[in-house]
């Protein structure tokens, strides 16, 4: 046969194939619109002409808060908005109660879908998934009780990555706040949660640990681009993917050495004793978990210090204020729980720069178990993506000025508290008026742990250095979808201080 002929014949099927393929692609977008059983708008859905949802998502990704915004007006309380995740059911704060408390409605399963749980690499973050449910069991149960006796590691290695970070010279030098937060954040997370003074330490480790959380969620953002069920071909040929996939495997090797090391409970305490407690029994892969919480961890607290020190920086004689409270409460009884919960403006400025901006404009994501039906009539069918819109946190509609960073407002709000240690104004408290962790059954189970583990951060970073933060001009934080970001071109100069008192 020439070899004209052979040509003609591939051609032919290879047209043929690229016609199955568009014919697959399209069904499956069709397939993919959610069925919608209360006739509620889209409001941005993909134009008449439009091939695809790559405008739609554009649109949405363009003004999120925007479109949040305008998609409750005229006494809207649910809609549909087509994300990079395709279509969301997005609620109305009013919901907010009903939901956190109806366990139909599950978080693991939202992560799962949104962090492609069954696709190689992925595993860390889709560990959240697990039916066991090992992951939360560990958090709740063995992390919280364990919190007590991580205060001198955590304040110990807070001290360590800050003079090994920000240095202690005394004159002013510049860094990347979110850069240098992040390796400041992994060292401690690495020392509590790995429970080895040398990994934690190692700048290998520290810059593999940063680059693979950034990573996972490129790759991620990448792969929701396709149809669910072609996502799993696709991943084994998109360059991100197979990044995250050879960086999982270098992580791998890091923590290796770690199953086999011995530990004594009785002195020392890691995320290995927390896990294998938790699993009693069940099957697990402890260093994927071990993972999950060390990049959990890293991500909310690194997110959290940096907005913090940005507004604590245009706010001189609020910073006056909170040194003042450390060294009179720390200064007396030491840096323990029970001290490091009495910081209460500390605690206050924490939660006004989660209230101003949190992780993301949507909060409480969950996935629908089954079909569920509202009080008020709004029908949730089965398998439905549903995210709480959190933009009322950040106006005046709930808190007055809302506007405006005020780091005194929760600690005077808790003043006329009936018990300020249980007053819904404290950081790890949560409502439907302010759910930076979250709100109801499945809030964030680490919270109480986070807010410790940050305060320890400030209380060293505070009493240790001057520090100004210089905005770029796209302001203090850039957008992922709907997620709240630090700005990475935010740089924050430092200088060491003799501190009043000894951490």
């Amino acid at each position: 046969m020439e070899f004209e002929d052979w040509f003609r014949i591939d051609a032919k099927y290879a047209g043929l194939v690229l016609g199955a393929v568009l014919m697959i692609y399209f069904v499956l977008e069709f397939r993919a619109r959610r069925w919608n059983p209360s006739n509620l708008p889209v409001l941005n859905n993909r134009k008449w002409f439009e091939l695809g949802y790559g405008k739609a998502t554009q649109r949405y990704n363009s003004d999120p808060l925007g479109m949040l915004k305008s998609g409750f007006q005229n006494g809207a309380d649910a809609f549909y908005l087509c994300t990079e995740s395709h279509f969301r059911l997005i609620l109305s704060p009013k919901y907010a109660d009903v939901i956190g408390a109806d366990e139909r409605f599950d978080l693991g399963k939202y992560i799962g879908e949104d962090f492609h749980e069954g696709i190689p690499g992925f595993e860390p973050i889709a560990n959240i998934a697990l039916d066991s449910k090992v992951l939360q069991l560990a958090v709740k149960t063995k992390l919280a009780r364990q919190t007590p006796k991580l205060v001198a590691p955590l304040c110990e290695e807070a001290g360590l990555a800050l003079e090994r970070h920000w240095t202690d010279e005394t004159e002013w030098h510049e860094l990347k706040l979110r850069g240098s937060s992040s390796q400041i954040v992994g060292q401690i997370v690495s020392r509590v949660f790995l429970g080895d003074k040398e990994l934690c330490r190692d700048s290998a480790w520290l810059k593999l640990l940063d680059d693979f959380l950034e990573t996972t969620f490129i790759a991620a953002h990448h792969l929701r681009r396709w149809p669910v069920p072609m996502r799993l071909l696709a991943s084994r040929f998109m360059p991100s993917c197979r990044k995250v996939r050879a960086d999982l495997q270098r992580v791998m090797q890091f923590l290796e050495p770690l199953l086999y090391k011995e530990i004594d409970p009785e002195k020392e305490t890691t995320a290995l004793t927390w896990i294998k407690d938790a699993a009693k029994g069940r099957p697990y892969d402890f260093a994927t978990l071990q993972l999950t919480l060390a990049m959990a961890s890293l991500d909310t607290s690194t997110d959290l210090l940096a907005k913090t020190l940005c507004d604590l920086s245009d706010h001189p004689h609020l910073v006056d204020d909170i040194r003042k409270e450390i060294v009179e409460i720390v200064g007396a009884e030491g840096l323990t729980q029970a001290s490091i919960g009495r910081l209460y403006l500390l605690d206050s400025a924490m939660k006004e720069s989660q209230r101003l901006r949190p992780l993301g404009y949507s909060t409480m994501e969950r996935m629908a178990k089954e079909a569920v039906v509202l009080p008020d009539g709004l029908i949730i069918p089965k398998g439905t993506a549903i995210m709480v819109s959190g933009c009322h946190m950040m106006d005046s509609s709930v808190w007055p000025n809302g506007e405006t960073y005020d780091g005194y407002r929760f600690a005077n709000l808790r003043k006329n508290a009936k018990n300020s240690l249980t007053s819904p104004y404290q950081l790890t408290s949560t409502s439907s008026d302010h759910m930076g962790f979250g709100h109801g059954k499945q809030a964030c189970p680490g919270r109480h742990y986070a807010a410790i583990f940050n305060k320890i951060a400030l209380c060293h970073i505070l009493l240790k250095y001057d520090f100004s933060v210089t905005l770029p001009e796209e302001g203090p934080i850039e957008m992922r979808g709907h997620n709240i970001l630090p700005n990475a071109g935010v740089k924050i100069s430092v200088r060491r201080r003799q501190e009043e008192i000894s951490l």
